[in-house]
């Protein structure tokens, strides 16, 4: 009630210990959490003290991987 609702984001524990990870729903889940954060647009972070703890390198990866696409509009002749 004190915030809006898209100011909260969950950041899941992974599963797995390993380096991969087999439920692309939580994997998903932490990148979109991760690029909200670096965006600011998280004020509160719900999650565990496992997910705290795991190293990510999604922040770095988010930058190469980012495809924009962009409408080109064609002038009426």
């Amino acid at each position: 009630m004190l915030l809006d609702p898209d100011a909260a984001a969950l950041y899941p524990q992974r599963e797995s210990l390993g380096a991969e990870e087999p439920h692309y729903e939580l994997a998903g889940e932490r990148v979109e959490t991760i690029e909200a954060l670096l965006r600011g647009a998280v004020r509160v972070l719900i999650t565990t003290a496992r997910a705290t703890a795991e190293r990510t390198a999604v922040p770095a990866a988010l930058a190469q991987a980012r495809v924009v696409l962009e409408a080109i509009r064609k002038n009426a002749a």
